[in-house]
């Protein structure tokens, strides 16, 4: 398209011109790279948007002003610029070995997730889980700040999906969704209604990318626990009653009859 050369552009003089460039516009032109979905060696010679060349790339500029500001103030970068910077990561092929990427799930945890938008907290559960084993520690800083300010309370079912969906796919054991069953167990009065659709996101969450959850006894029961105290069946639109048995069913998950009595 007529942007990706616009971009590309734009690279070569974030390498040449890099004074003229903050953090932020740094992140924004990655998030720019991501969409466009250009590839690491897209560019001149020597000088793409990989680091492989030895930090002649993009990837090299982002690295070294993460690392400039590595001591006191940190890197001048927003909780929404490390956003930027770990979706593209996740985005672009071969960003997720890159110094940058590491840097910047470094800053995540040495900063913390309690400032951070759910919007934000969403992005980034999504990016790091799609990062490897490395990125799990920043992972869990973010979906246990998630887990704290209660996923069926502070979030939009789409969103609760969302970091659902990331705590399964990463397979974090003795995470924030061990944390987020107990408390989908305890609750009653008016919070019941919340905690069954949150309950019905995880399940579906877990039977999609996590089927063997229920191998450890711990956390079989845990789960179990949260089905019989919520009753997610009841009030569920049709659709979602389809879902919850193929998860349950799915995940090995058998009620008696009296838990499962509405």
């Amino acid at each position: 398209t007529v942007l990706r050369p616009c971009l590309l552009d734009a690279t070569q003089l974030a390498r040449f011109r890099r004074e003229d460039f903050n953090a932020h516009d740094l992140a924004i032109l990655a998030g720019a790279l991501a969409r466009a979905e250009l590839a690491p060696d897209d560019g001149p010679a020597g000088g793409g948007l990989g680091d492989a060349s030895g930090g002649g790339g993009f990837a090299g500029v982002l690295a070294e002003r993460l690392a400039a500001g590595g001591s006191g103030e940190g890197p001048g970068l927003t909780g929404r610029d490390l956003c930027f910077l770990l979706w593209s990561a996740a985005r672009v092929d071969g960003w997720a070995n890159e110094a940058f990427a590491k840097s910047a799930a470094e800053e995540v945890c040495r900063r913390g997730a309690s400032t951070l938008s759910v919007q934000d907290l969403n992005t980034l559960s999504q990016s790091l889980s799609s990062l490897g084993p490395f990125f799990h520690k920043a992972l869990r800083v973010v979906t246990n700040e998630a887990a704290r300010r209660g996923l069926s309370s502070s979030f939009t079912a789409r969103d609760q999906a969302a970091i659902l969906t990331a705590l399964a796919k990463a397979r974090l054991r003795g995470s924030a969704l061990h944390a987020e069953l107990r408390a989908l167990a305890a609750a009653s009065g008016a919070a019941l209604a919340g905690a069954r659709a949150t309950l019905r996101v995880a399940v579906r969450a877990l039977a999609q990318s996590w089927p063997g959850f229920v191998s450890e006894p711990s956390d079989a029961q845990l789960l179990f626990d949260a089905v019989a105290a919520t009753r997610p069946w009841v009030q569920a639109p049709h659709q979602e009653l389809v879902h919850l048995a193929a998860g349950l069913g799915t995940l090995g998950v058998v009620l008696d009859a009296e838990s499962s009595a509405s």
